[in-house]
């Protein structure tokens, strides 16, 4: 007999351990969104260095990435950390199929906190086992709990959508620009305000339907599952019938024991994605396994296994349980790869910045075309942790002088420092006659306390007039 406070039971051929069997998937899921959700609220305010563990600043023109900040001019890094989070999902997806959609995505959390909690337990207008029945809004009192239950939905959303903000405006700027400058950032609070209408919105009415027919992630999950993936899947082989058929009684009320299955369809009332598991893997199924749930006392009352489970096809039709195949070798390889060219990236990384733009005018004569300027504009971010003052010298090119900056100058740790850079000569570079000549060149950054250590050298050129417009001596 199956044990009287088991509510699922894992076959002998998963190989997975019944840890968990006492428990039921939607009350687990539930500490997984708990988990979730601590974890994304502290994580803003986690600091190591006095940076945060990921922020992209719009505000500040940097990045932080585990402690380490990067300037905007090093978003070359941008692309592999998002090559890194791809590949990460495909090999979750490739390990456990949609787990993250049922257990770890916002959208779920937010759907089943409103619909589960605040419109089941605290207004009684939904029935836990009956998720598929739509709402009765018939009378007052059910539109009142209704509206009523948007009301509680609408402050959380605005959490939601602050929490989602702090990973863009560092928390404590957040708060601080809230109660001081809200008319300096309206764009900011708009979108704030946007972001959390949208949310309310979605979770009080689009609901599964944004997991179904918006979600890119649902498109992808099938070219990302194989044999052995993990899904929630109806054990089609013991619970239908030799005809098909999905009831232990006929048309003509005569039992078929050839099926395990009742047709009770109580997986099919608690589904909150309003499918039948009963058809197989669907596209709108979130793998939340309350279909699970549901088949389990059902089965448990049979003395028999539960029907629905998460295993892989393999697994139920009697193979090993195969996790460590070589698509996910293939992830795990790329994964370690980018994340130690990231590692390697954080740790030799240039303590000064330089990024150089010409003017939109090629070349300025002076002195009746006894020289001849190139103007540039320099922007400079000293990362290192403490201040240095820097100057600007000229390489690779003879003749050339700085007319501007004429001295060094400061640059905070940490701070960024825009100069005009003026490049004067007063010697014939080049004597062609066809036409302008563009002579290349290197500029040179560096600290004046530590010029071998602090510095950046960038290739640019200087644009020389045609023989005929200078008057000049070689």
């Amino acid at each position: 007999m199956v044990p009287p406070n088991s509510f699922r039971h894992e076959t002998e051929a998963s190989g997975l351990r019944a840890w968990i069997s006492k428990t039921p998937y939607y009350k687990l899921r539930h500490r997984a969104f708990l988990l979730f959700t601590v974890f994304a609220l502290i994580l803003p305010f986690i600091k190591i260095n006095g940076n945060q563990v990921f922020l992209l600043s719009f505000l500040h023109l940097e990045f932080h990435l585990f402690g380490v900040s990067y300037d905007m001019q090093e978003l070359y890094l941008i692309p592999l950390i998002l090559i890194l989070a791809f590949v990460f999902v495909f090999l979750a997806t490739s390990l456990g199929g949609r787990m993250w959609c049922g257990w770890g995505c916002p959208q779920t959390m937010f759907r089943t906190l409103y619909r589960d909690f605040i419109q089941e337990k605290l207004l009684g207008l939904r029935k836990f086992h009956l998720k598929t029945r739509p709402l009765k809004l018939q009378k007052w009192p059910e539109r009142f709990k209704f509206l009523l239950g948007i009301l509680l939905l609408t402050p959380l959303m605005f959490a939601a959508s602050a929490n989602i903000l702090w990973f863009f405006v560092a928390p404590q700027e957040f708060f601080y620009l809230l109660l001081n400058h809200p008319q300096e950032h309206t764009f900011l609070f708009a979108f704030w305000v946007l972001l959390a209408l949208f949310l309310i919105i979605d979770i009080s009415w689009f609901g599964e339907n944004f997991c179904h027919y918006v979600c890119p992630y649902a498109r992808i999950q099938t070219v990302l599952f194989d044999e052995d993936t993990p899904v929630a899947i109806y054990d089609k082989a013991r619970g239908d019938n030799t005809d098909g058929s999905r009831s232990n009684r006929n048309k003509k009320g005569v039992v078929d024991s050839s099926g395990d299955c009742t047709g009770c369809l109580a997986c099919v009332r608690i589904c909150p994605a309003k499918i039948d598991i009963r058809d197989g893997l669907q596209l709108a199924c979130i793998a939340c396994l309350e279909c699970s749930d549901a088949c389990a006392p059902v089965m448990q009352r049979l003395a028999k296994k539960n029907l629905i489970s998460w295993t892989s096809e393999k697994v139920l039709a009697g193979f090993k349980l195969n996790l460590l195949r070589p698509r996910v070798w293939y992830y795990a390889t790329i994964i370690v790869i980018i994340s130690a060219i990231l590692f390697y990236s954080g740790g030799n990384r240039e303590t000064l910045l330089l990024n150089i733009n010409r003017t939109t005018q090629l070349y300025k004569l002076k002195d009746e075309g006894k020289s001849v300027e190139n103007h540039y504009v320099l922007l400079l971010t000293n990362i290192d942790d403490k201040a240095h003052t820097f100057t600007i010298a000229t390489k690779n090119l003879n003749g050339l002088t700085i007319k501007r900056p004429r001295r060094p100058f400061l640059i905070k740790a940490g701070g960024r420092v825009r100069k005009v850079l003026i490049i004067s000569t007063s010697k014939l570079l080049v004597n062609n006659s066809a036409g302008n000549t563009s002579l290349d060149f290197i500029i040179r950054a560096f600290a004046t306390d530590d010029p071998e250590n602090i510095f950046s050298e960038h290739s640019s050129f200087f644009m020389f007039p045609a023989a005929g417009e200078v008057r000049m001596k070689p």
